[in-house]
């Protein structure tokens, strides 16, 4: 808990209740104890427990996009020795999905979603948005084995470099992909 960036990645969803929970042979308030359960997790409670969200629903939002974003991972590609003039300003490797070879229903899926992929810079602690990725149409996704080979410009200066994932057709929020 003591880095930030690593607290702020993880998540704890609890159903919070007006009242103690009833015991485990009170089968009779099994009914309440879900119909309460289903309000406090609604898009229209507005008592959520974590100050960060509006309610549990915006809360599972944001958990959901941040699952399908750590589907990807980034395998920078060595620098190339010997022949020819290395380029600084550009920087390239794989870009994988974590999905089984065997779930090629989930990843045809996932791909209609249409996932947008940008690199972030940080300079002096600041985030500039360096360079939108654009897989599908450029560089196309291996159906096999569910890579993308991909290149992007870099400032050889910048602090850190992150990869995000947007997925349009559900929420235009970026997410960083796995690693990063």
């Amino acid at each position: 808990m003591q880095d930030p960036l690593f607290a702020a990645r993880c998540h704890r969803l609890d159903v919070g209740l007006v009242d103690k929970p009833p015991k485990v042979d009170e089968v009779k308030e099994v009914g309440n104890l879900e119909r309460e359960a289903q309000e406090y997790l609604g898009e229209h409670y507005y008592q959520y427990m974590d100050p960060l969200y509006k309610n549990a629903h915006e809360h599972i939002k944001v958990v959901a996009r941040r699952l399908l974003a750590s589907l990807f991972y980034f395998i920078k590609k060595a620098p190339q020795d010997g022949g020819g003039a290395h380029d600084d300003t550009k920087e390239s490797g794989t870009l994988q999905c974590r999905l089984s070879p065997t779930m090629d229903v989930q990843f045809a899926s996932l791909m209609a979603s249409g996932p947008v992929f940008r690199v972030q810079e940080v300079f002096s602690g600041r985030t500039v948005n360096q360079d939108v990725v654009y897989v599908n149409r450029q560089q196309p996704w291996h159906h096999a084995t569910f890579s993308s080979e991909i290149c992007y410009r870099i400032n050889s200066s910048a602090e850190r470099r992150v990869i995000q994932v947007q997925f349009p057709r559900r929420s235009f929020v970026f997410e960083n992909i796995s690693g990063f």
